[in-house]
This record gives C-alpha cells, structure tokens and sequence, in this order.
C-alpha cells in the first residue's frame, strides 16, 4: 500500500506539470458525515470536514482524470458521544463523465465522478483523547463516486459516498478492540457521505 501511494503521489506530480491550457481546475470545502462499519454502531454521526483541491484533465469532449488532494476528517459517533476521530490525507484518482443541461435560456454543467481514494493516517483518537493512531494501518483504499451540479458561474455542489476496499485496521488487532466490538465481518471500515462546494479557478 505505500508503494501504491508513493506512485500516486509521483502521478499527479507529474500531471501538474502539462500545460495550462489542457486542464481545469479549483479548489472545495465541504462536510463529511461518517460512520465506522464493524463497530458495533450505526448510523452518519461523525461530522467531520473535507478541503482540498482538484484538477481536470479532459480525455475527450465528455470524460477526463480528475485527481484531487484533500485534508478529510472520518470516524465514528452514537448522536451523544464521539467514538473514534480519524484525520487523513487523501488522494482520490477519479474518472468523470461531464455534460450540459439546457435549462431556459441559460445551460448548466453536471459531472460524475468515480475512482479510488488512497488516505494516508494523520491521527485518531476517541472521546477522551486516546491515541489509536499506532493502532490502525496507516494506509487505507477506498471506492469514492459521486456527481457535481453547476450552481453559479465557477461554483458547484458535490455530494459523494464513499467506502473502504480494505479494512483500516488488522483483524484481532491489540488495543483496539476494547473500543470496537466488531460486527458481521471482520474489521473495520470507512463508510461516508459527502457534501462539498467546488471553486472552478480554472474552467
């Protein structure tokens, strides 16, 4: 998994260096609402918050790479007490399919996007402030997809879900599972909603 990161670090450098005029690009702000499959409990309690930015290389006149660098905050809450507060960077590596809606006299762009994310582990840590961080891996995959609507000239709203690929954390591991009581398969799993404004800097 980290040599996975490391080439999708080089990646998107390397993308970045094309010229201007072959991209577009800007940058988000939203809210992740997250849950952790496996621990016992349900439901999107944990608030957390997505920033990052994004660049759009088009493939053709529909699709194009969309790789994106974001700061996102996951974890786990019942509606009365934080169970587990994960902070990661992340890179998703999108594939998006992109049209215009004719609405009236003026039109719309929409966008769909789908593709991995791989999160690299900053810190976790529960109600109290116990430190898991050791204790989880520190590189997860997940599956991301979602769509974009155009709300104004260079602003649009994004609403994704995403889930893990792989469990974040070893099965039986020591340390953990005084905190996670586990459900129908082993693990533990990254399971959110995302909300978000895009900025289009360059569009």
């Amino acid at each position: 998994m980290k040599k996975l990161y490391i080439i999708l670090l080089l990646a998107f450098a390397g993308l970045s260096g094309l010229q201007a005029q072959r991209f577009t690009g800007g940058l988000l702000l939203g809210l992740n609402a997250s849950q952790i499959d496996g621990d016992g409990w349900g439901g999107y309690n944990k608030a957390g918050l997505s920033v990052g930015g994004f660049v759009r290389y088009p493939i053709n006149r529909m699709l194009g790479f969309q790789p994106e660098f974001r700061y996102e905050q996951l974890g786990s809450a019942t509606p009365e007490l934080l169970l587990l507060k994960t902070s990661h960077l992340t890179m998703p590596l999108f594939l998006t399919a992109q049209t215009s809606v004719e609405l009236g006299e003026s039109s719309r762009e929409f966008a769909f996007h789908i593709g991995p994310a791989a999160g690299l582990l900053i810190s976790a840590r529960d109600w109290i402030g116990f430190d898991y961080t050791a204790a989880l891996r520190r590189f997860d995959l997940r599956a991301v997809a979602g769509f974009d609507a155009e709300i104004i000239k260079n602003l649009s709203i994004s609403i994704e879900y995403g889930y893990s690929i792989a469990s974040f954390v070893e099965v039986n591991q020591p340390g953990i599972n005084n905190l996670f009581v586990g459900g129908r398969r082993p693990g533990l799993y990254h399971r959110y909603a995302s909300f978000a404004l895009r900025y289009h800097l360059i569009r």
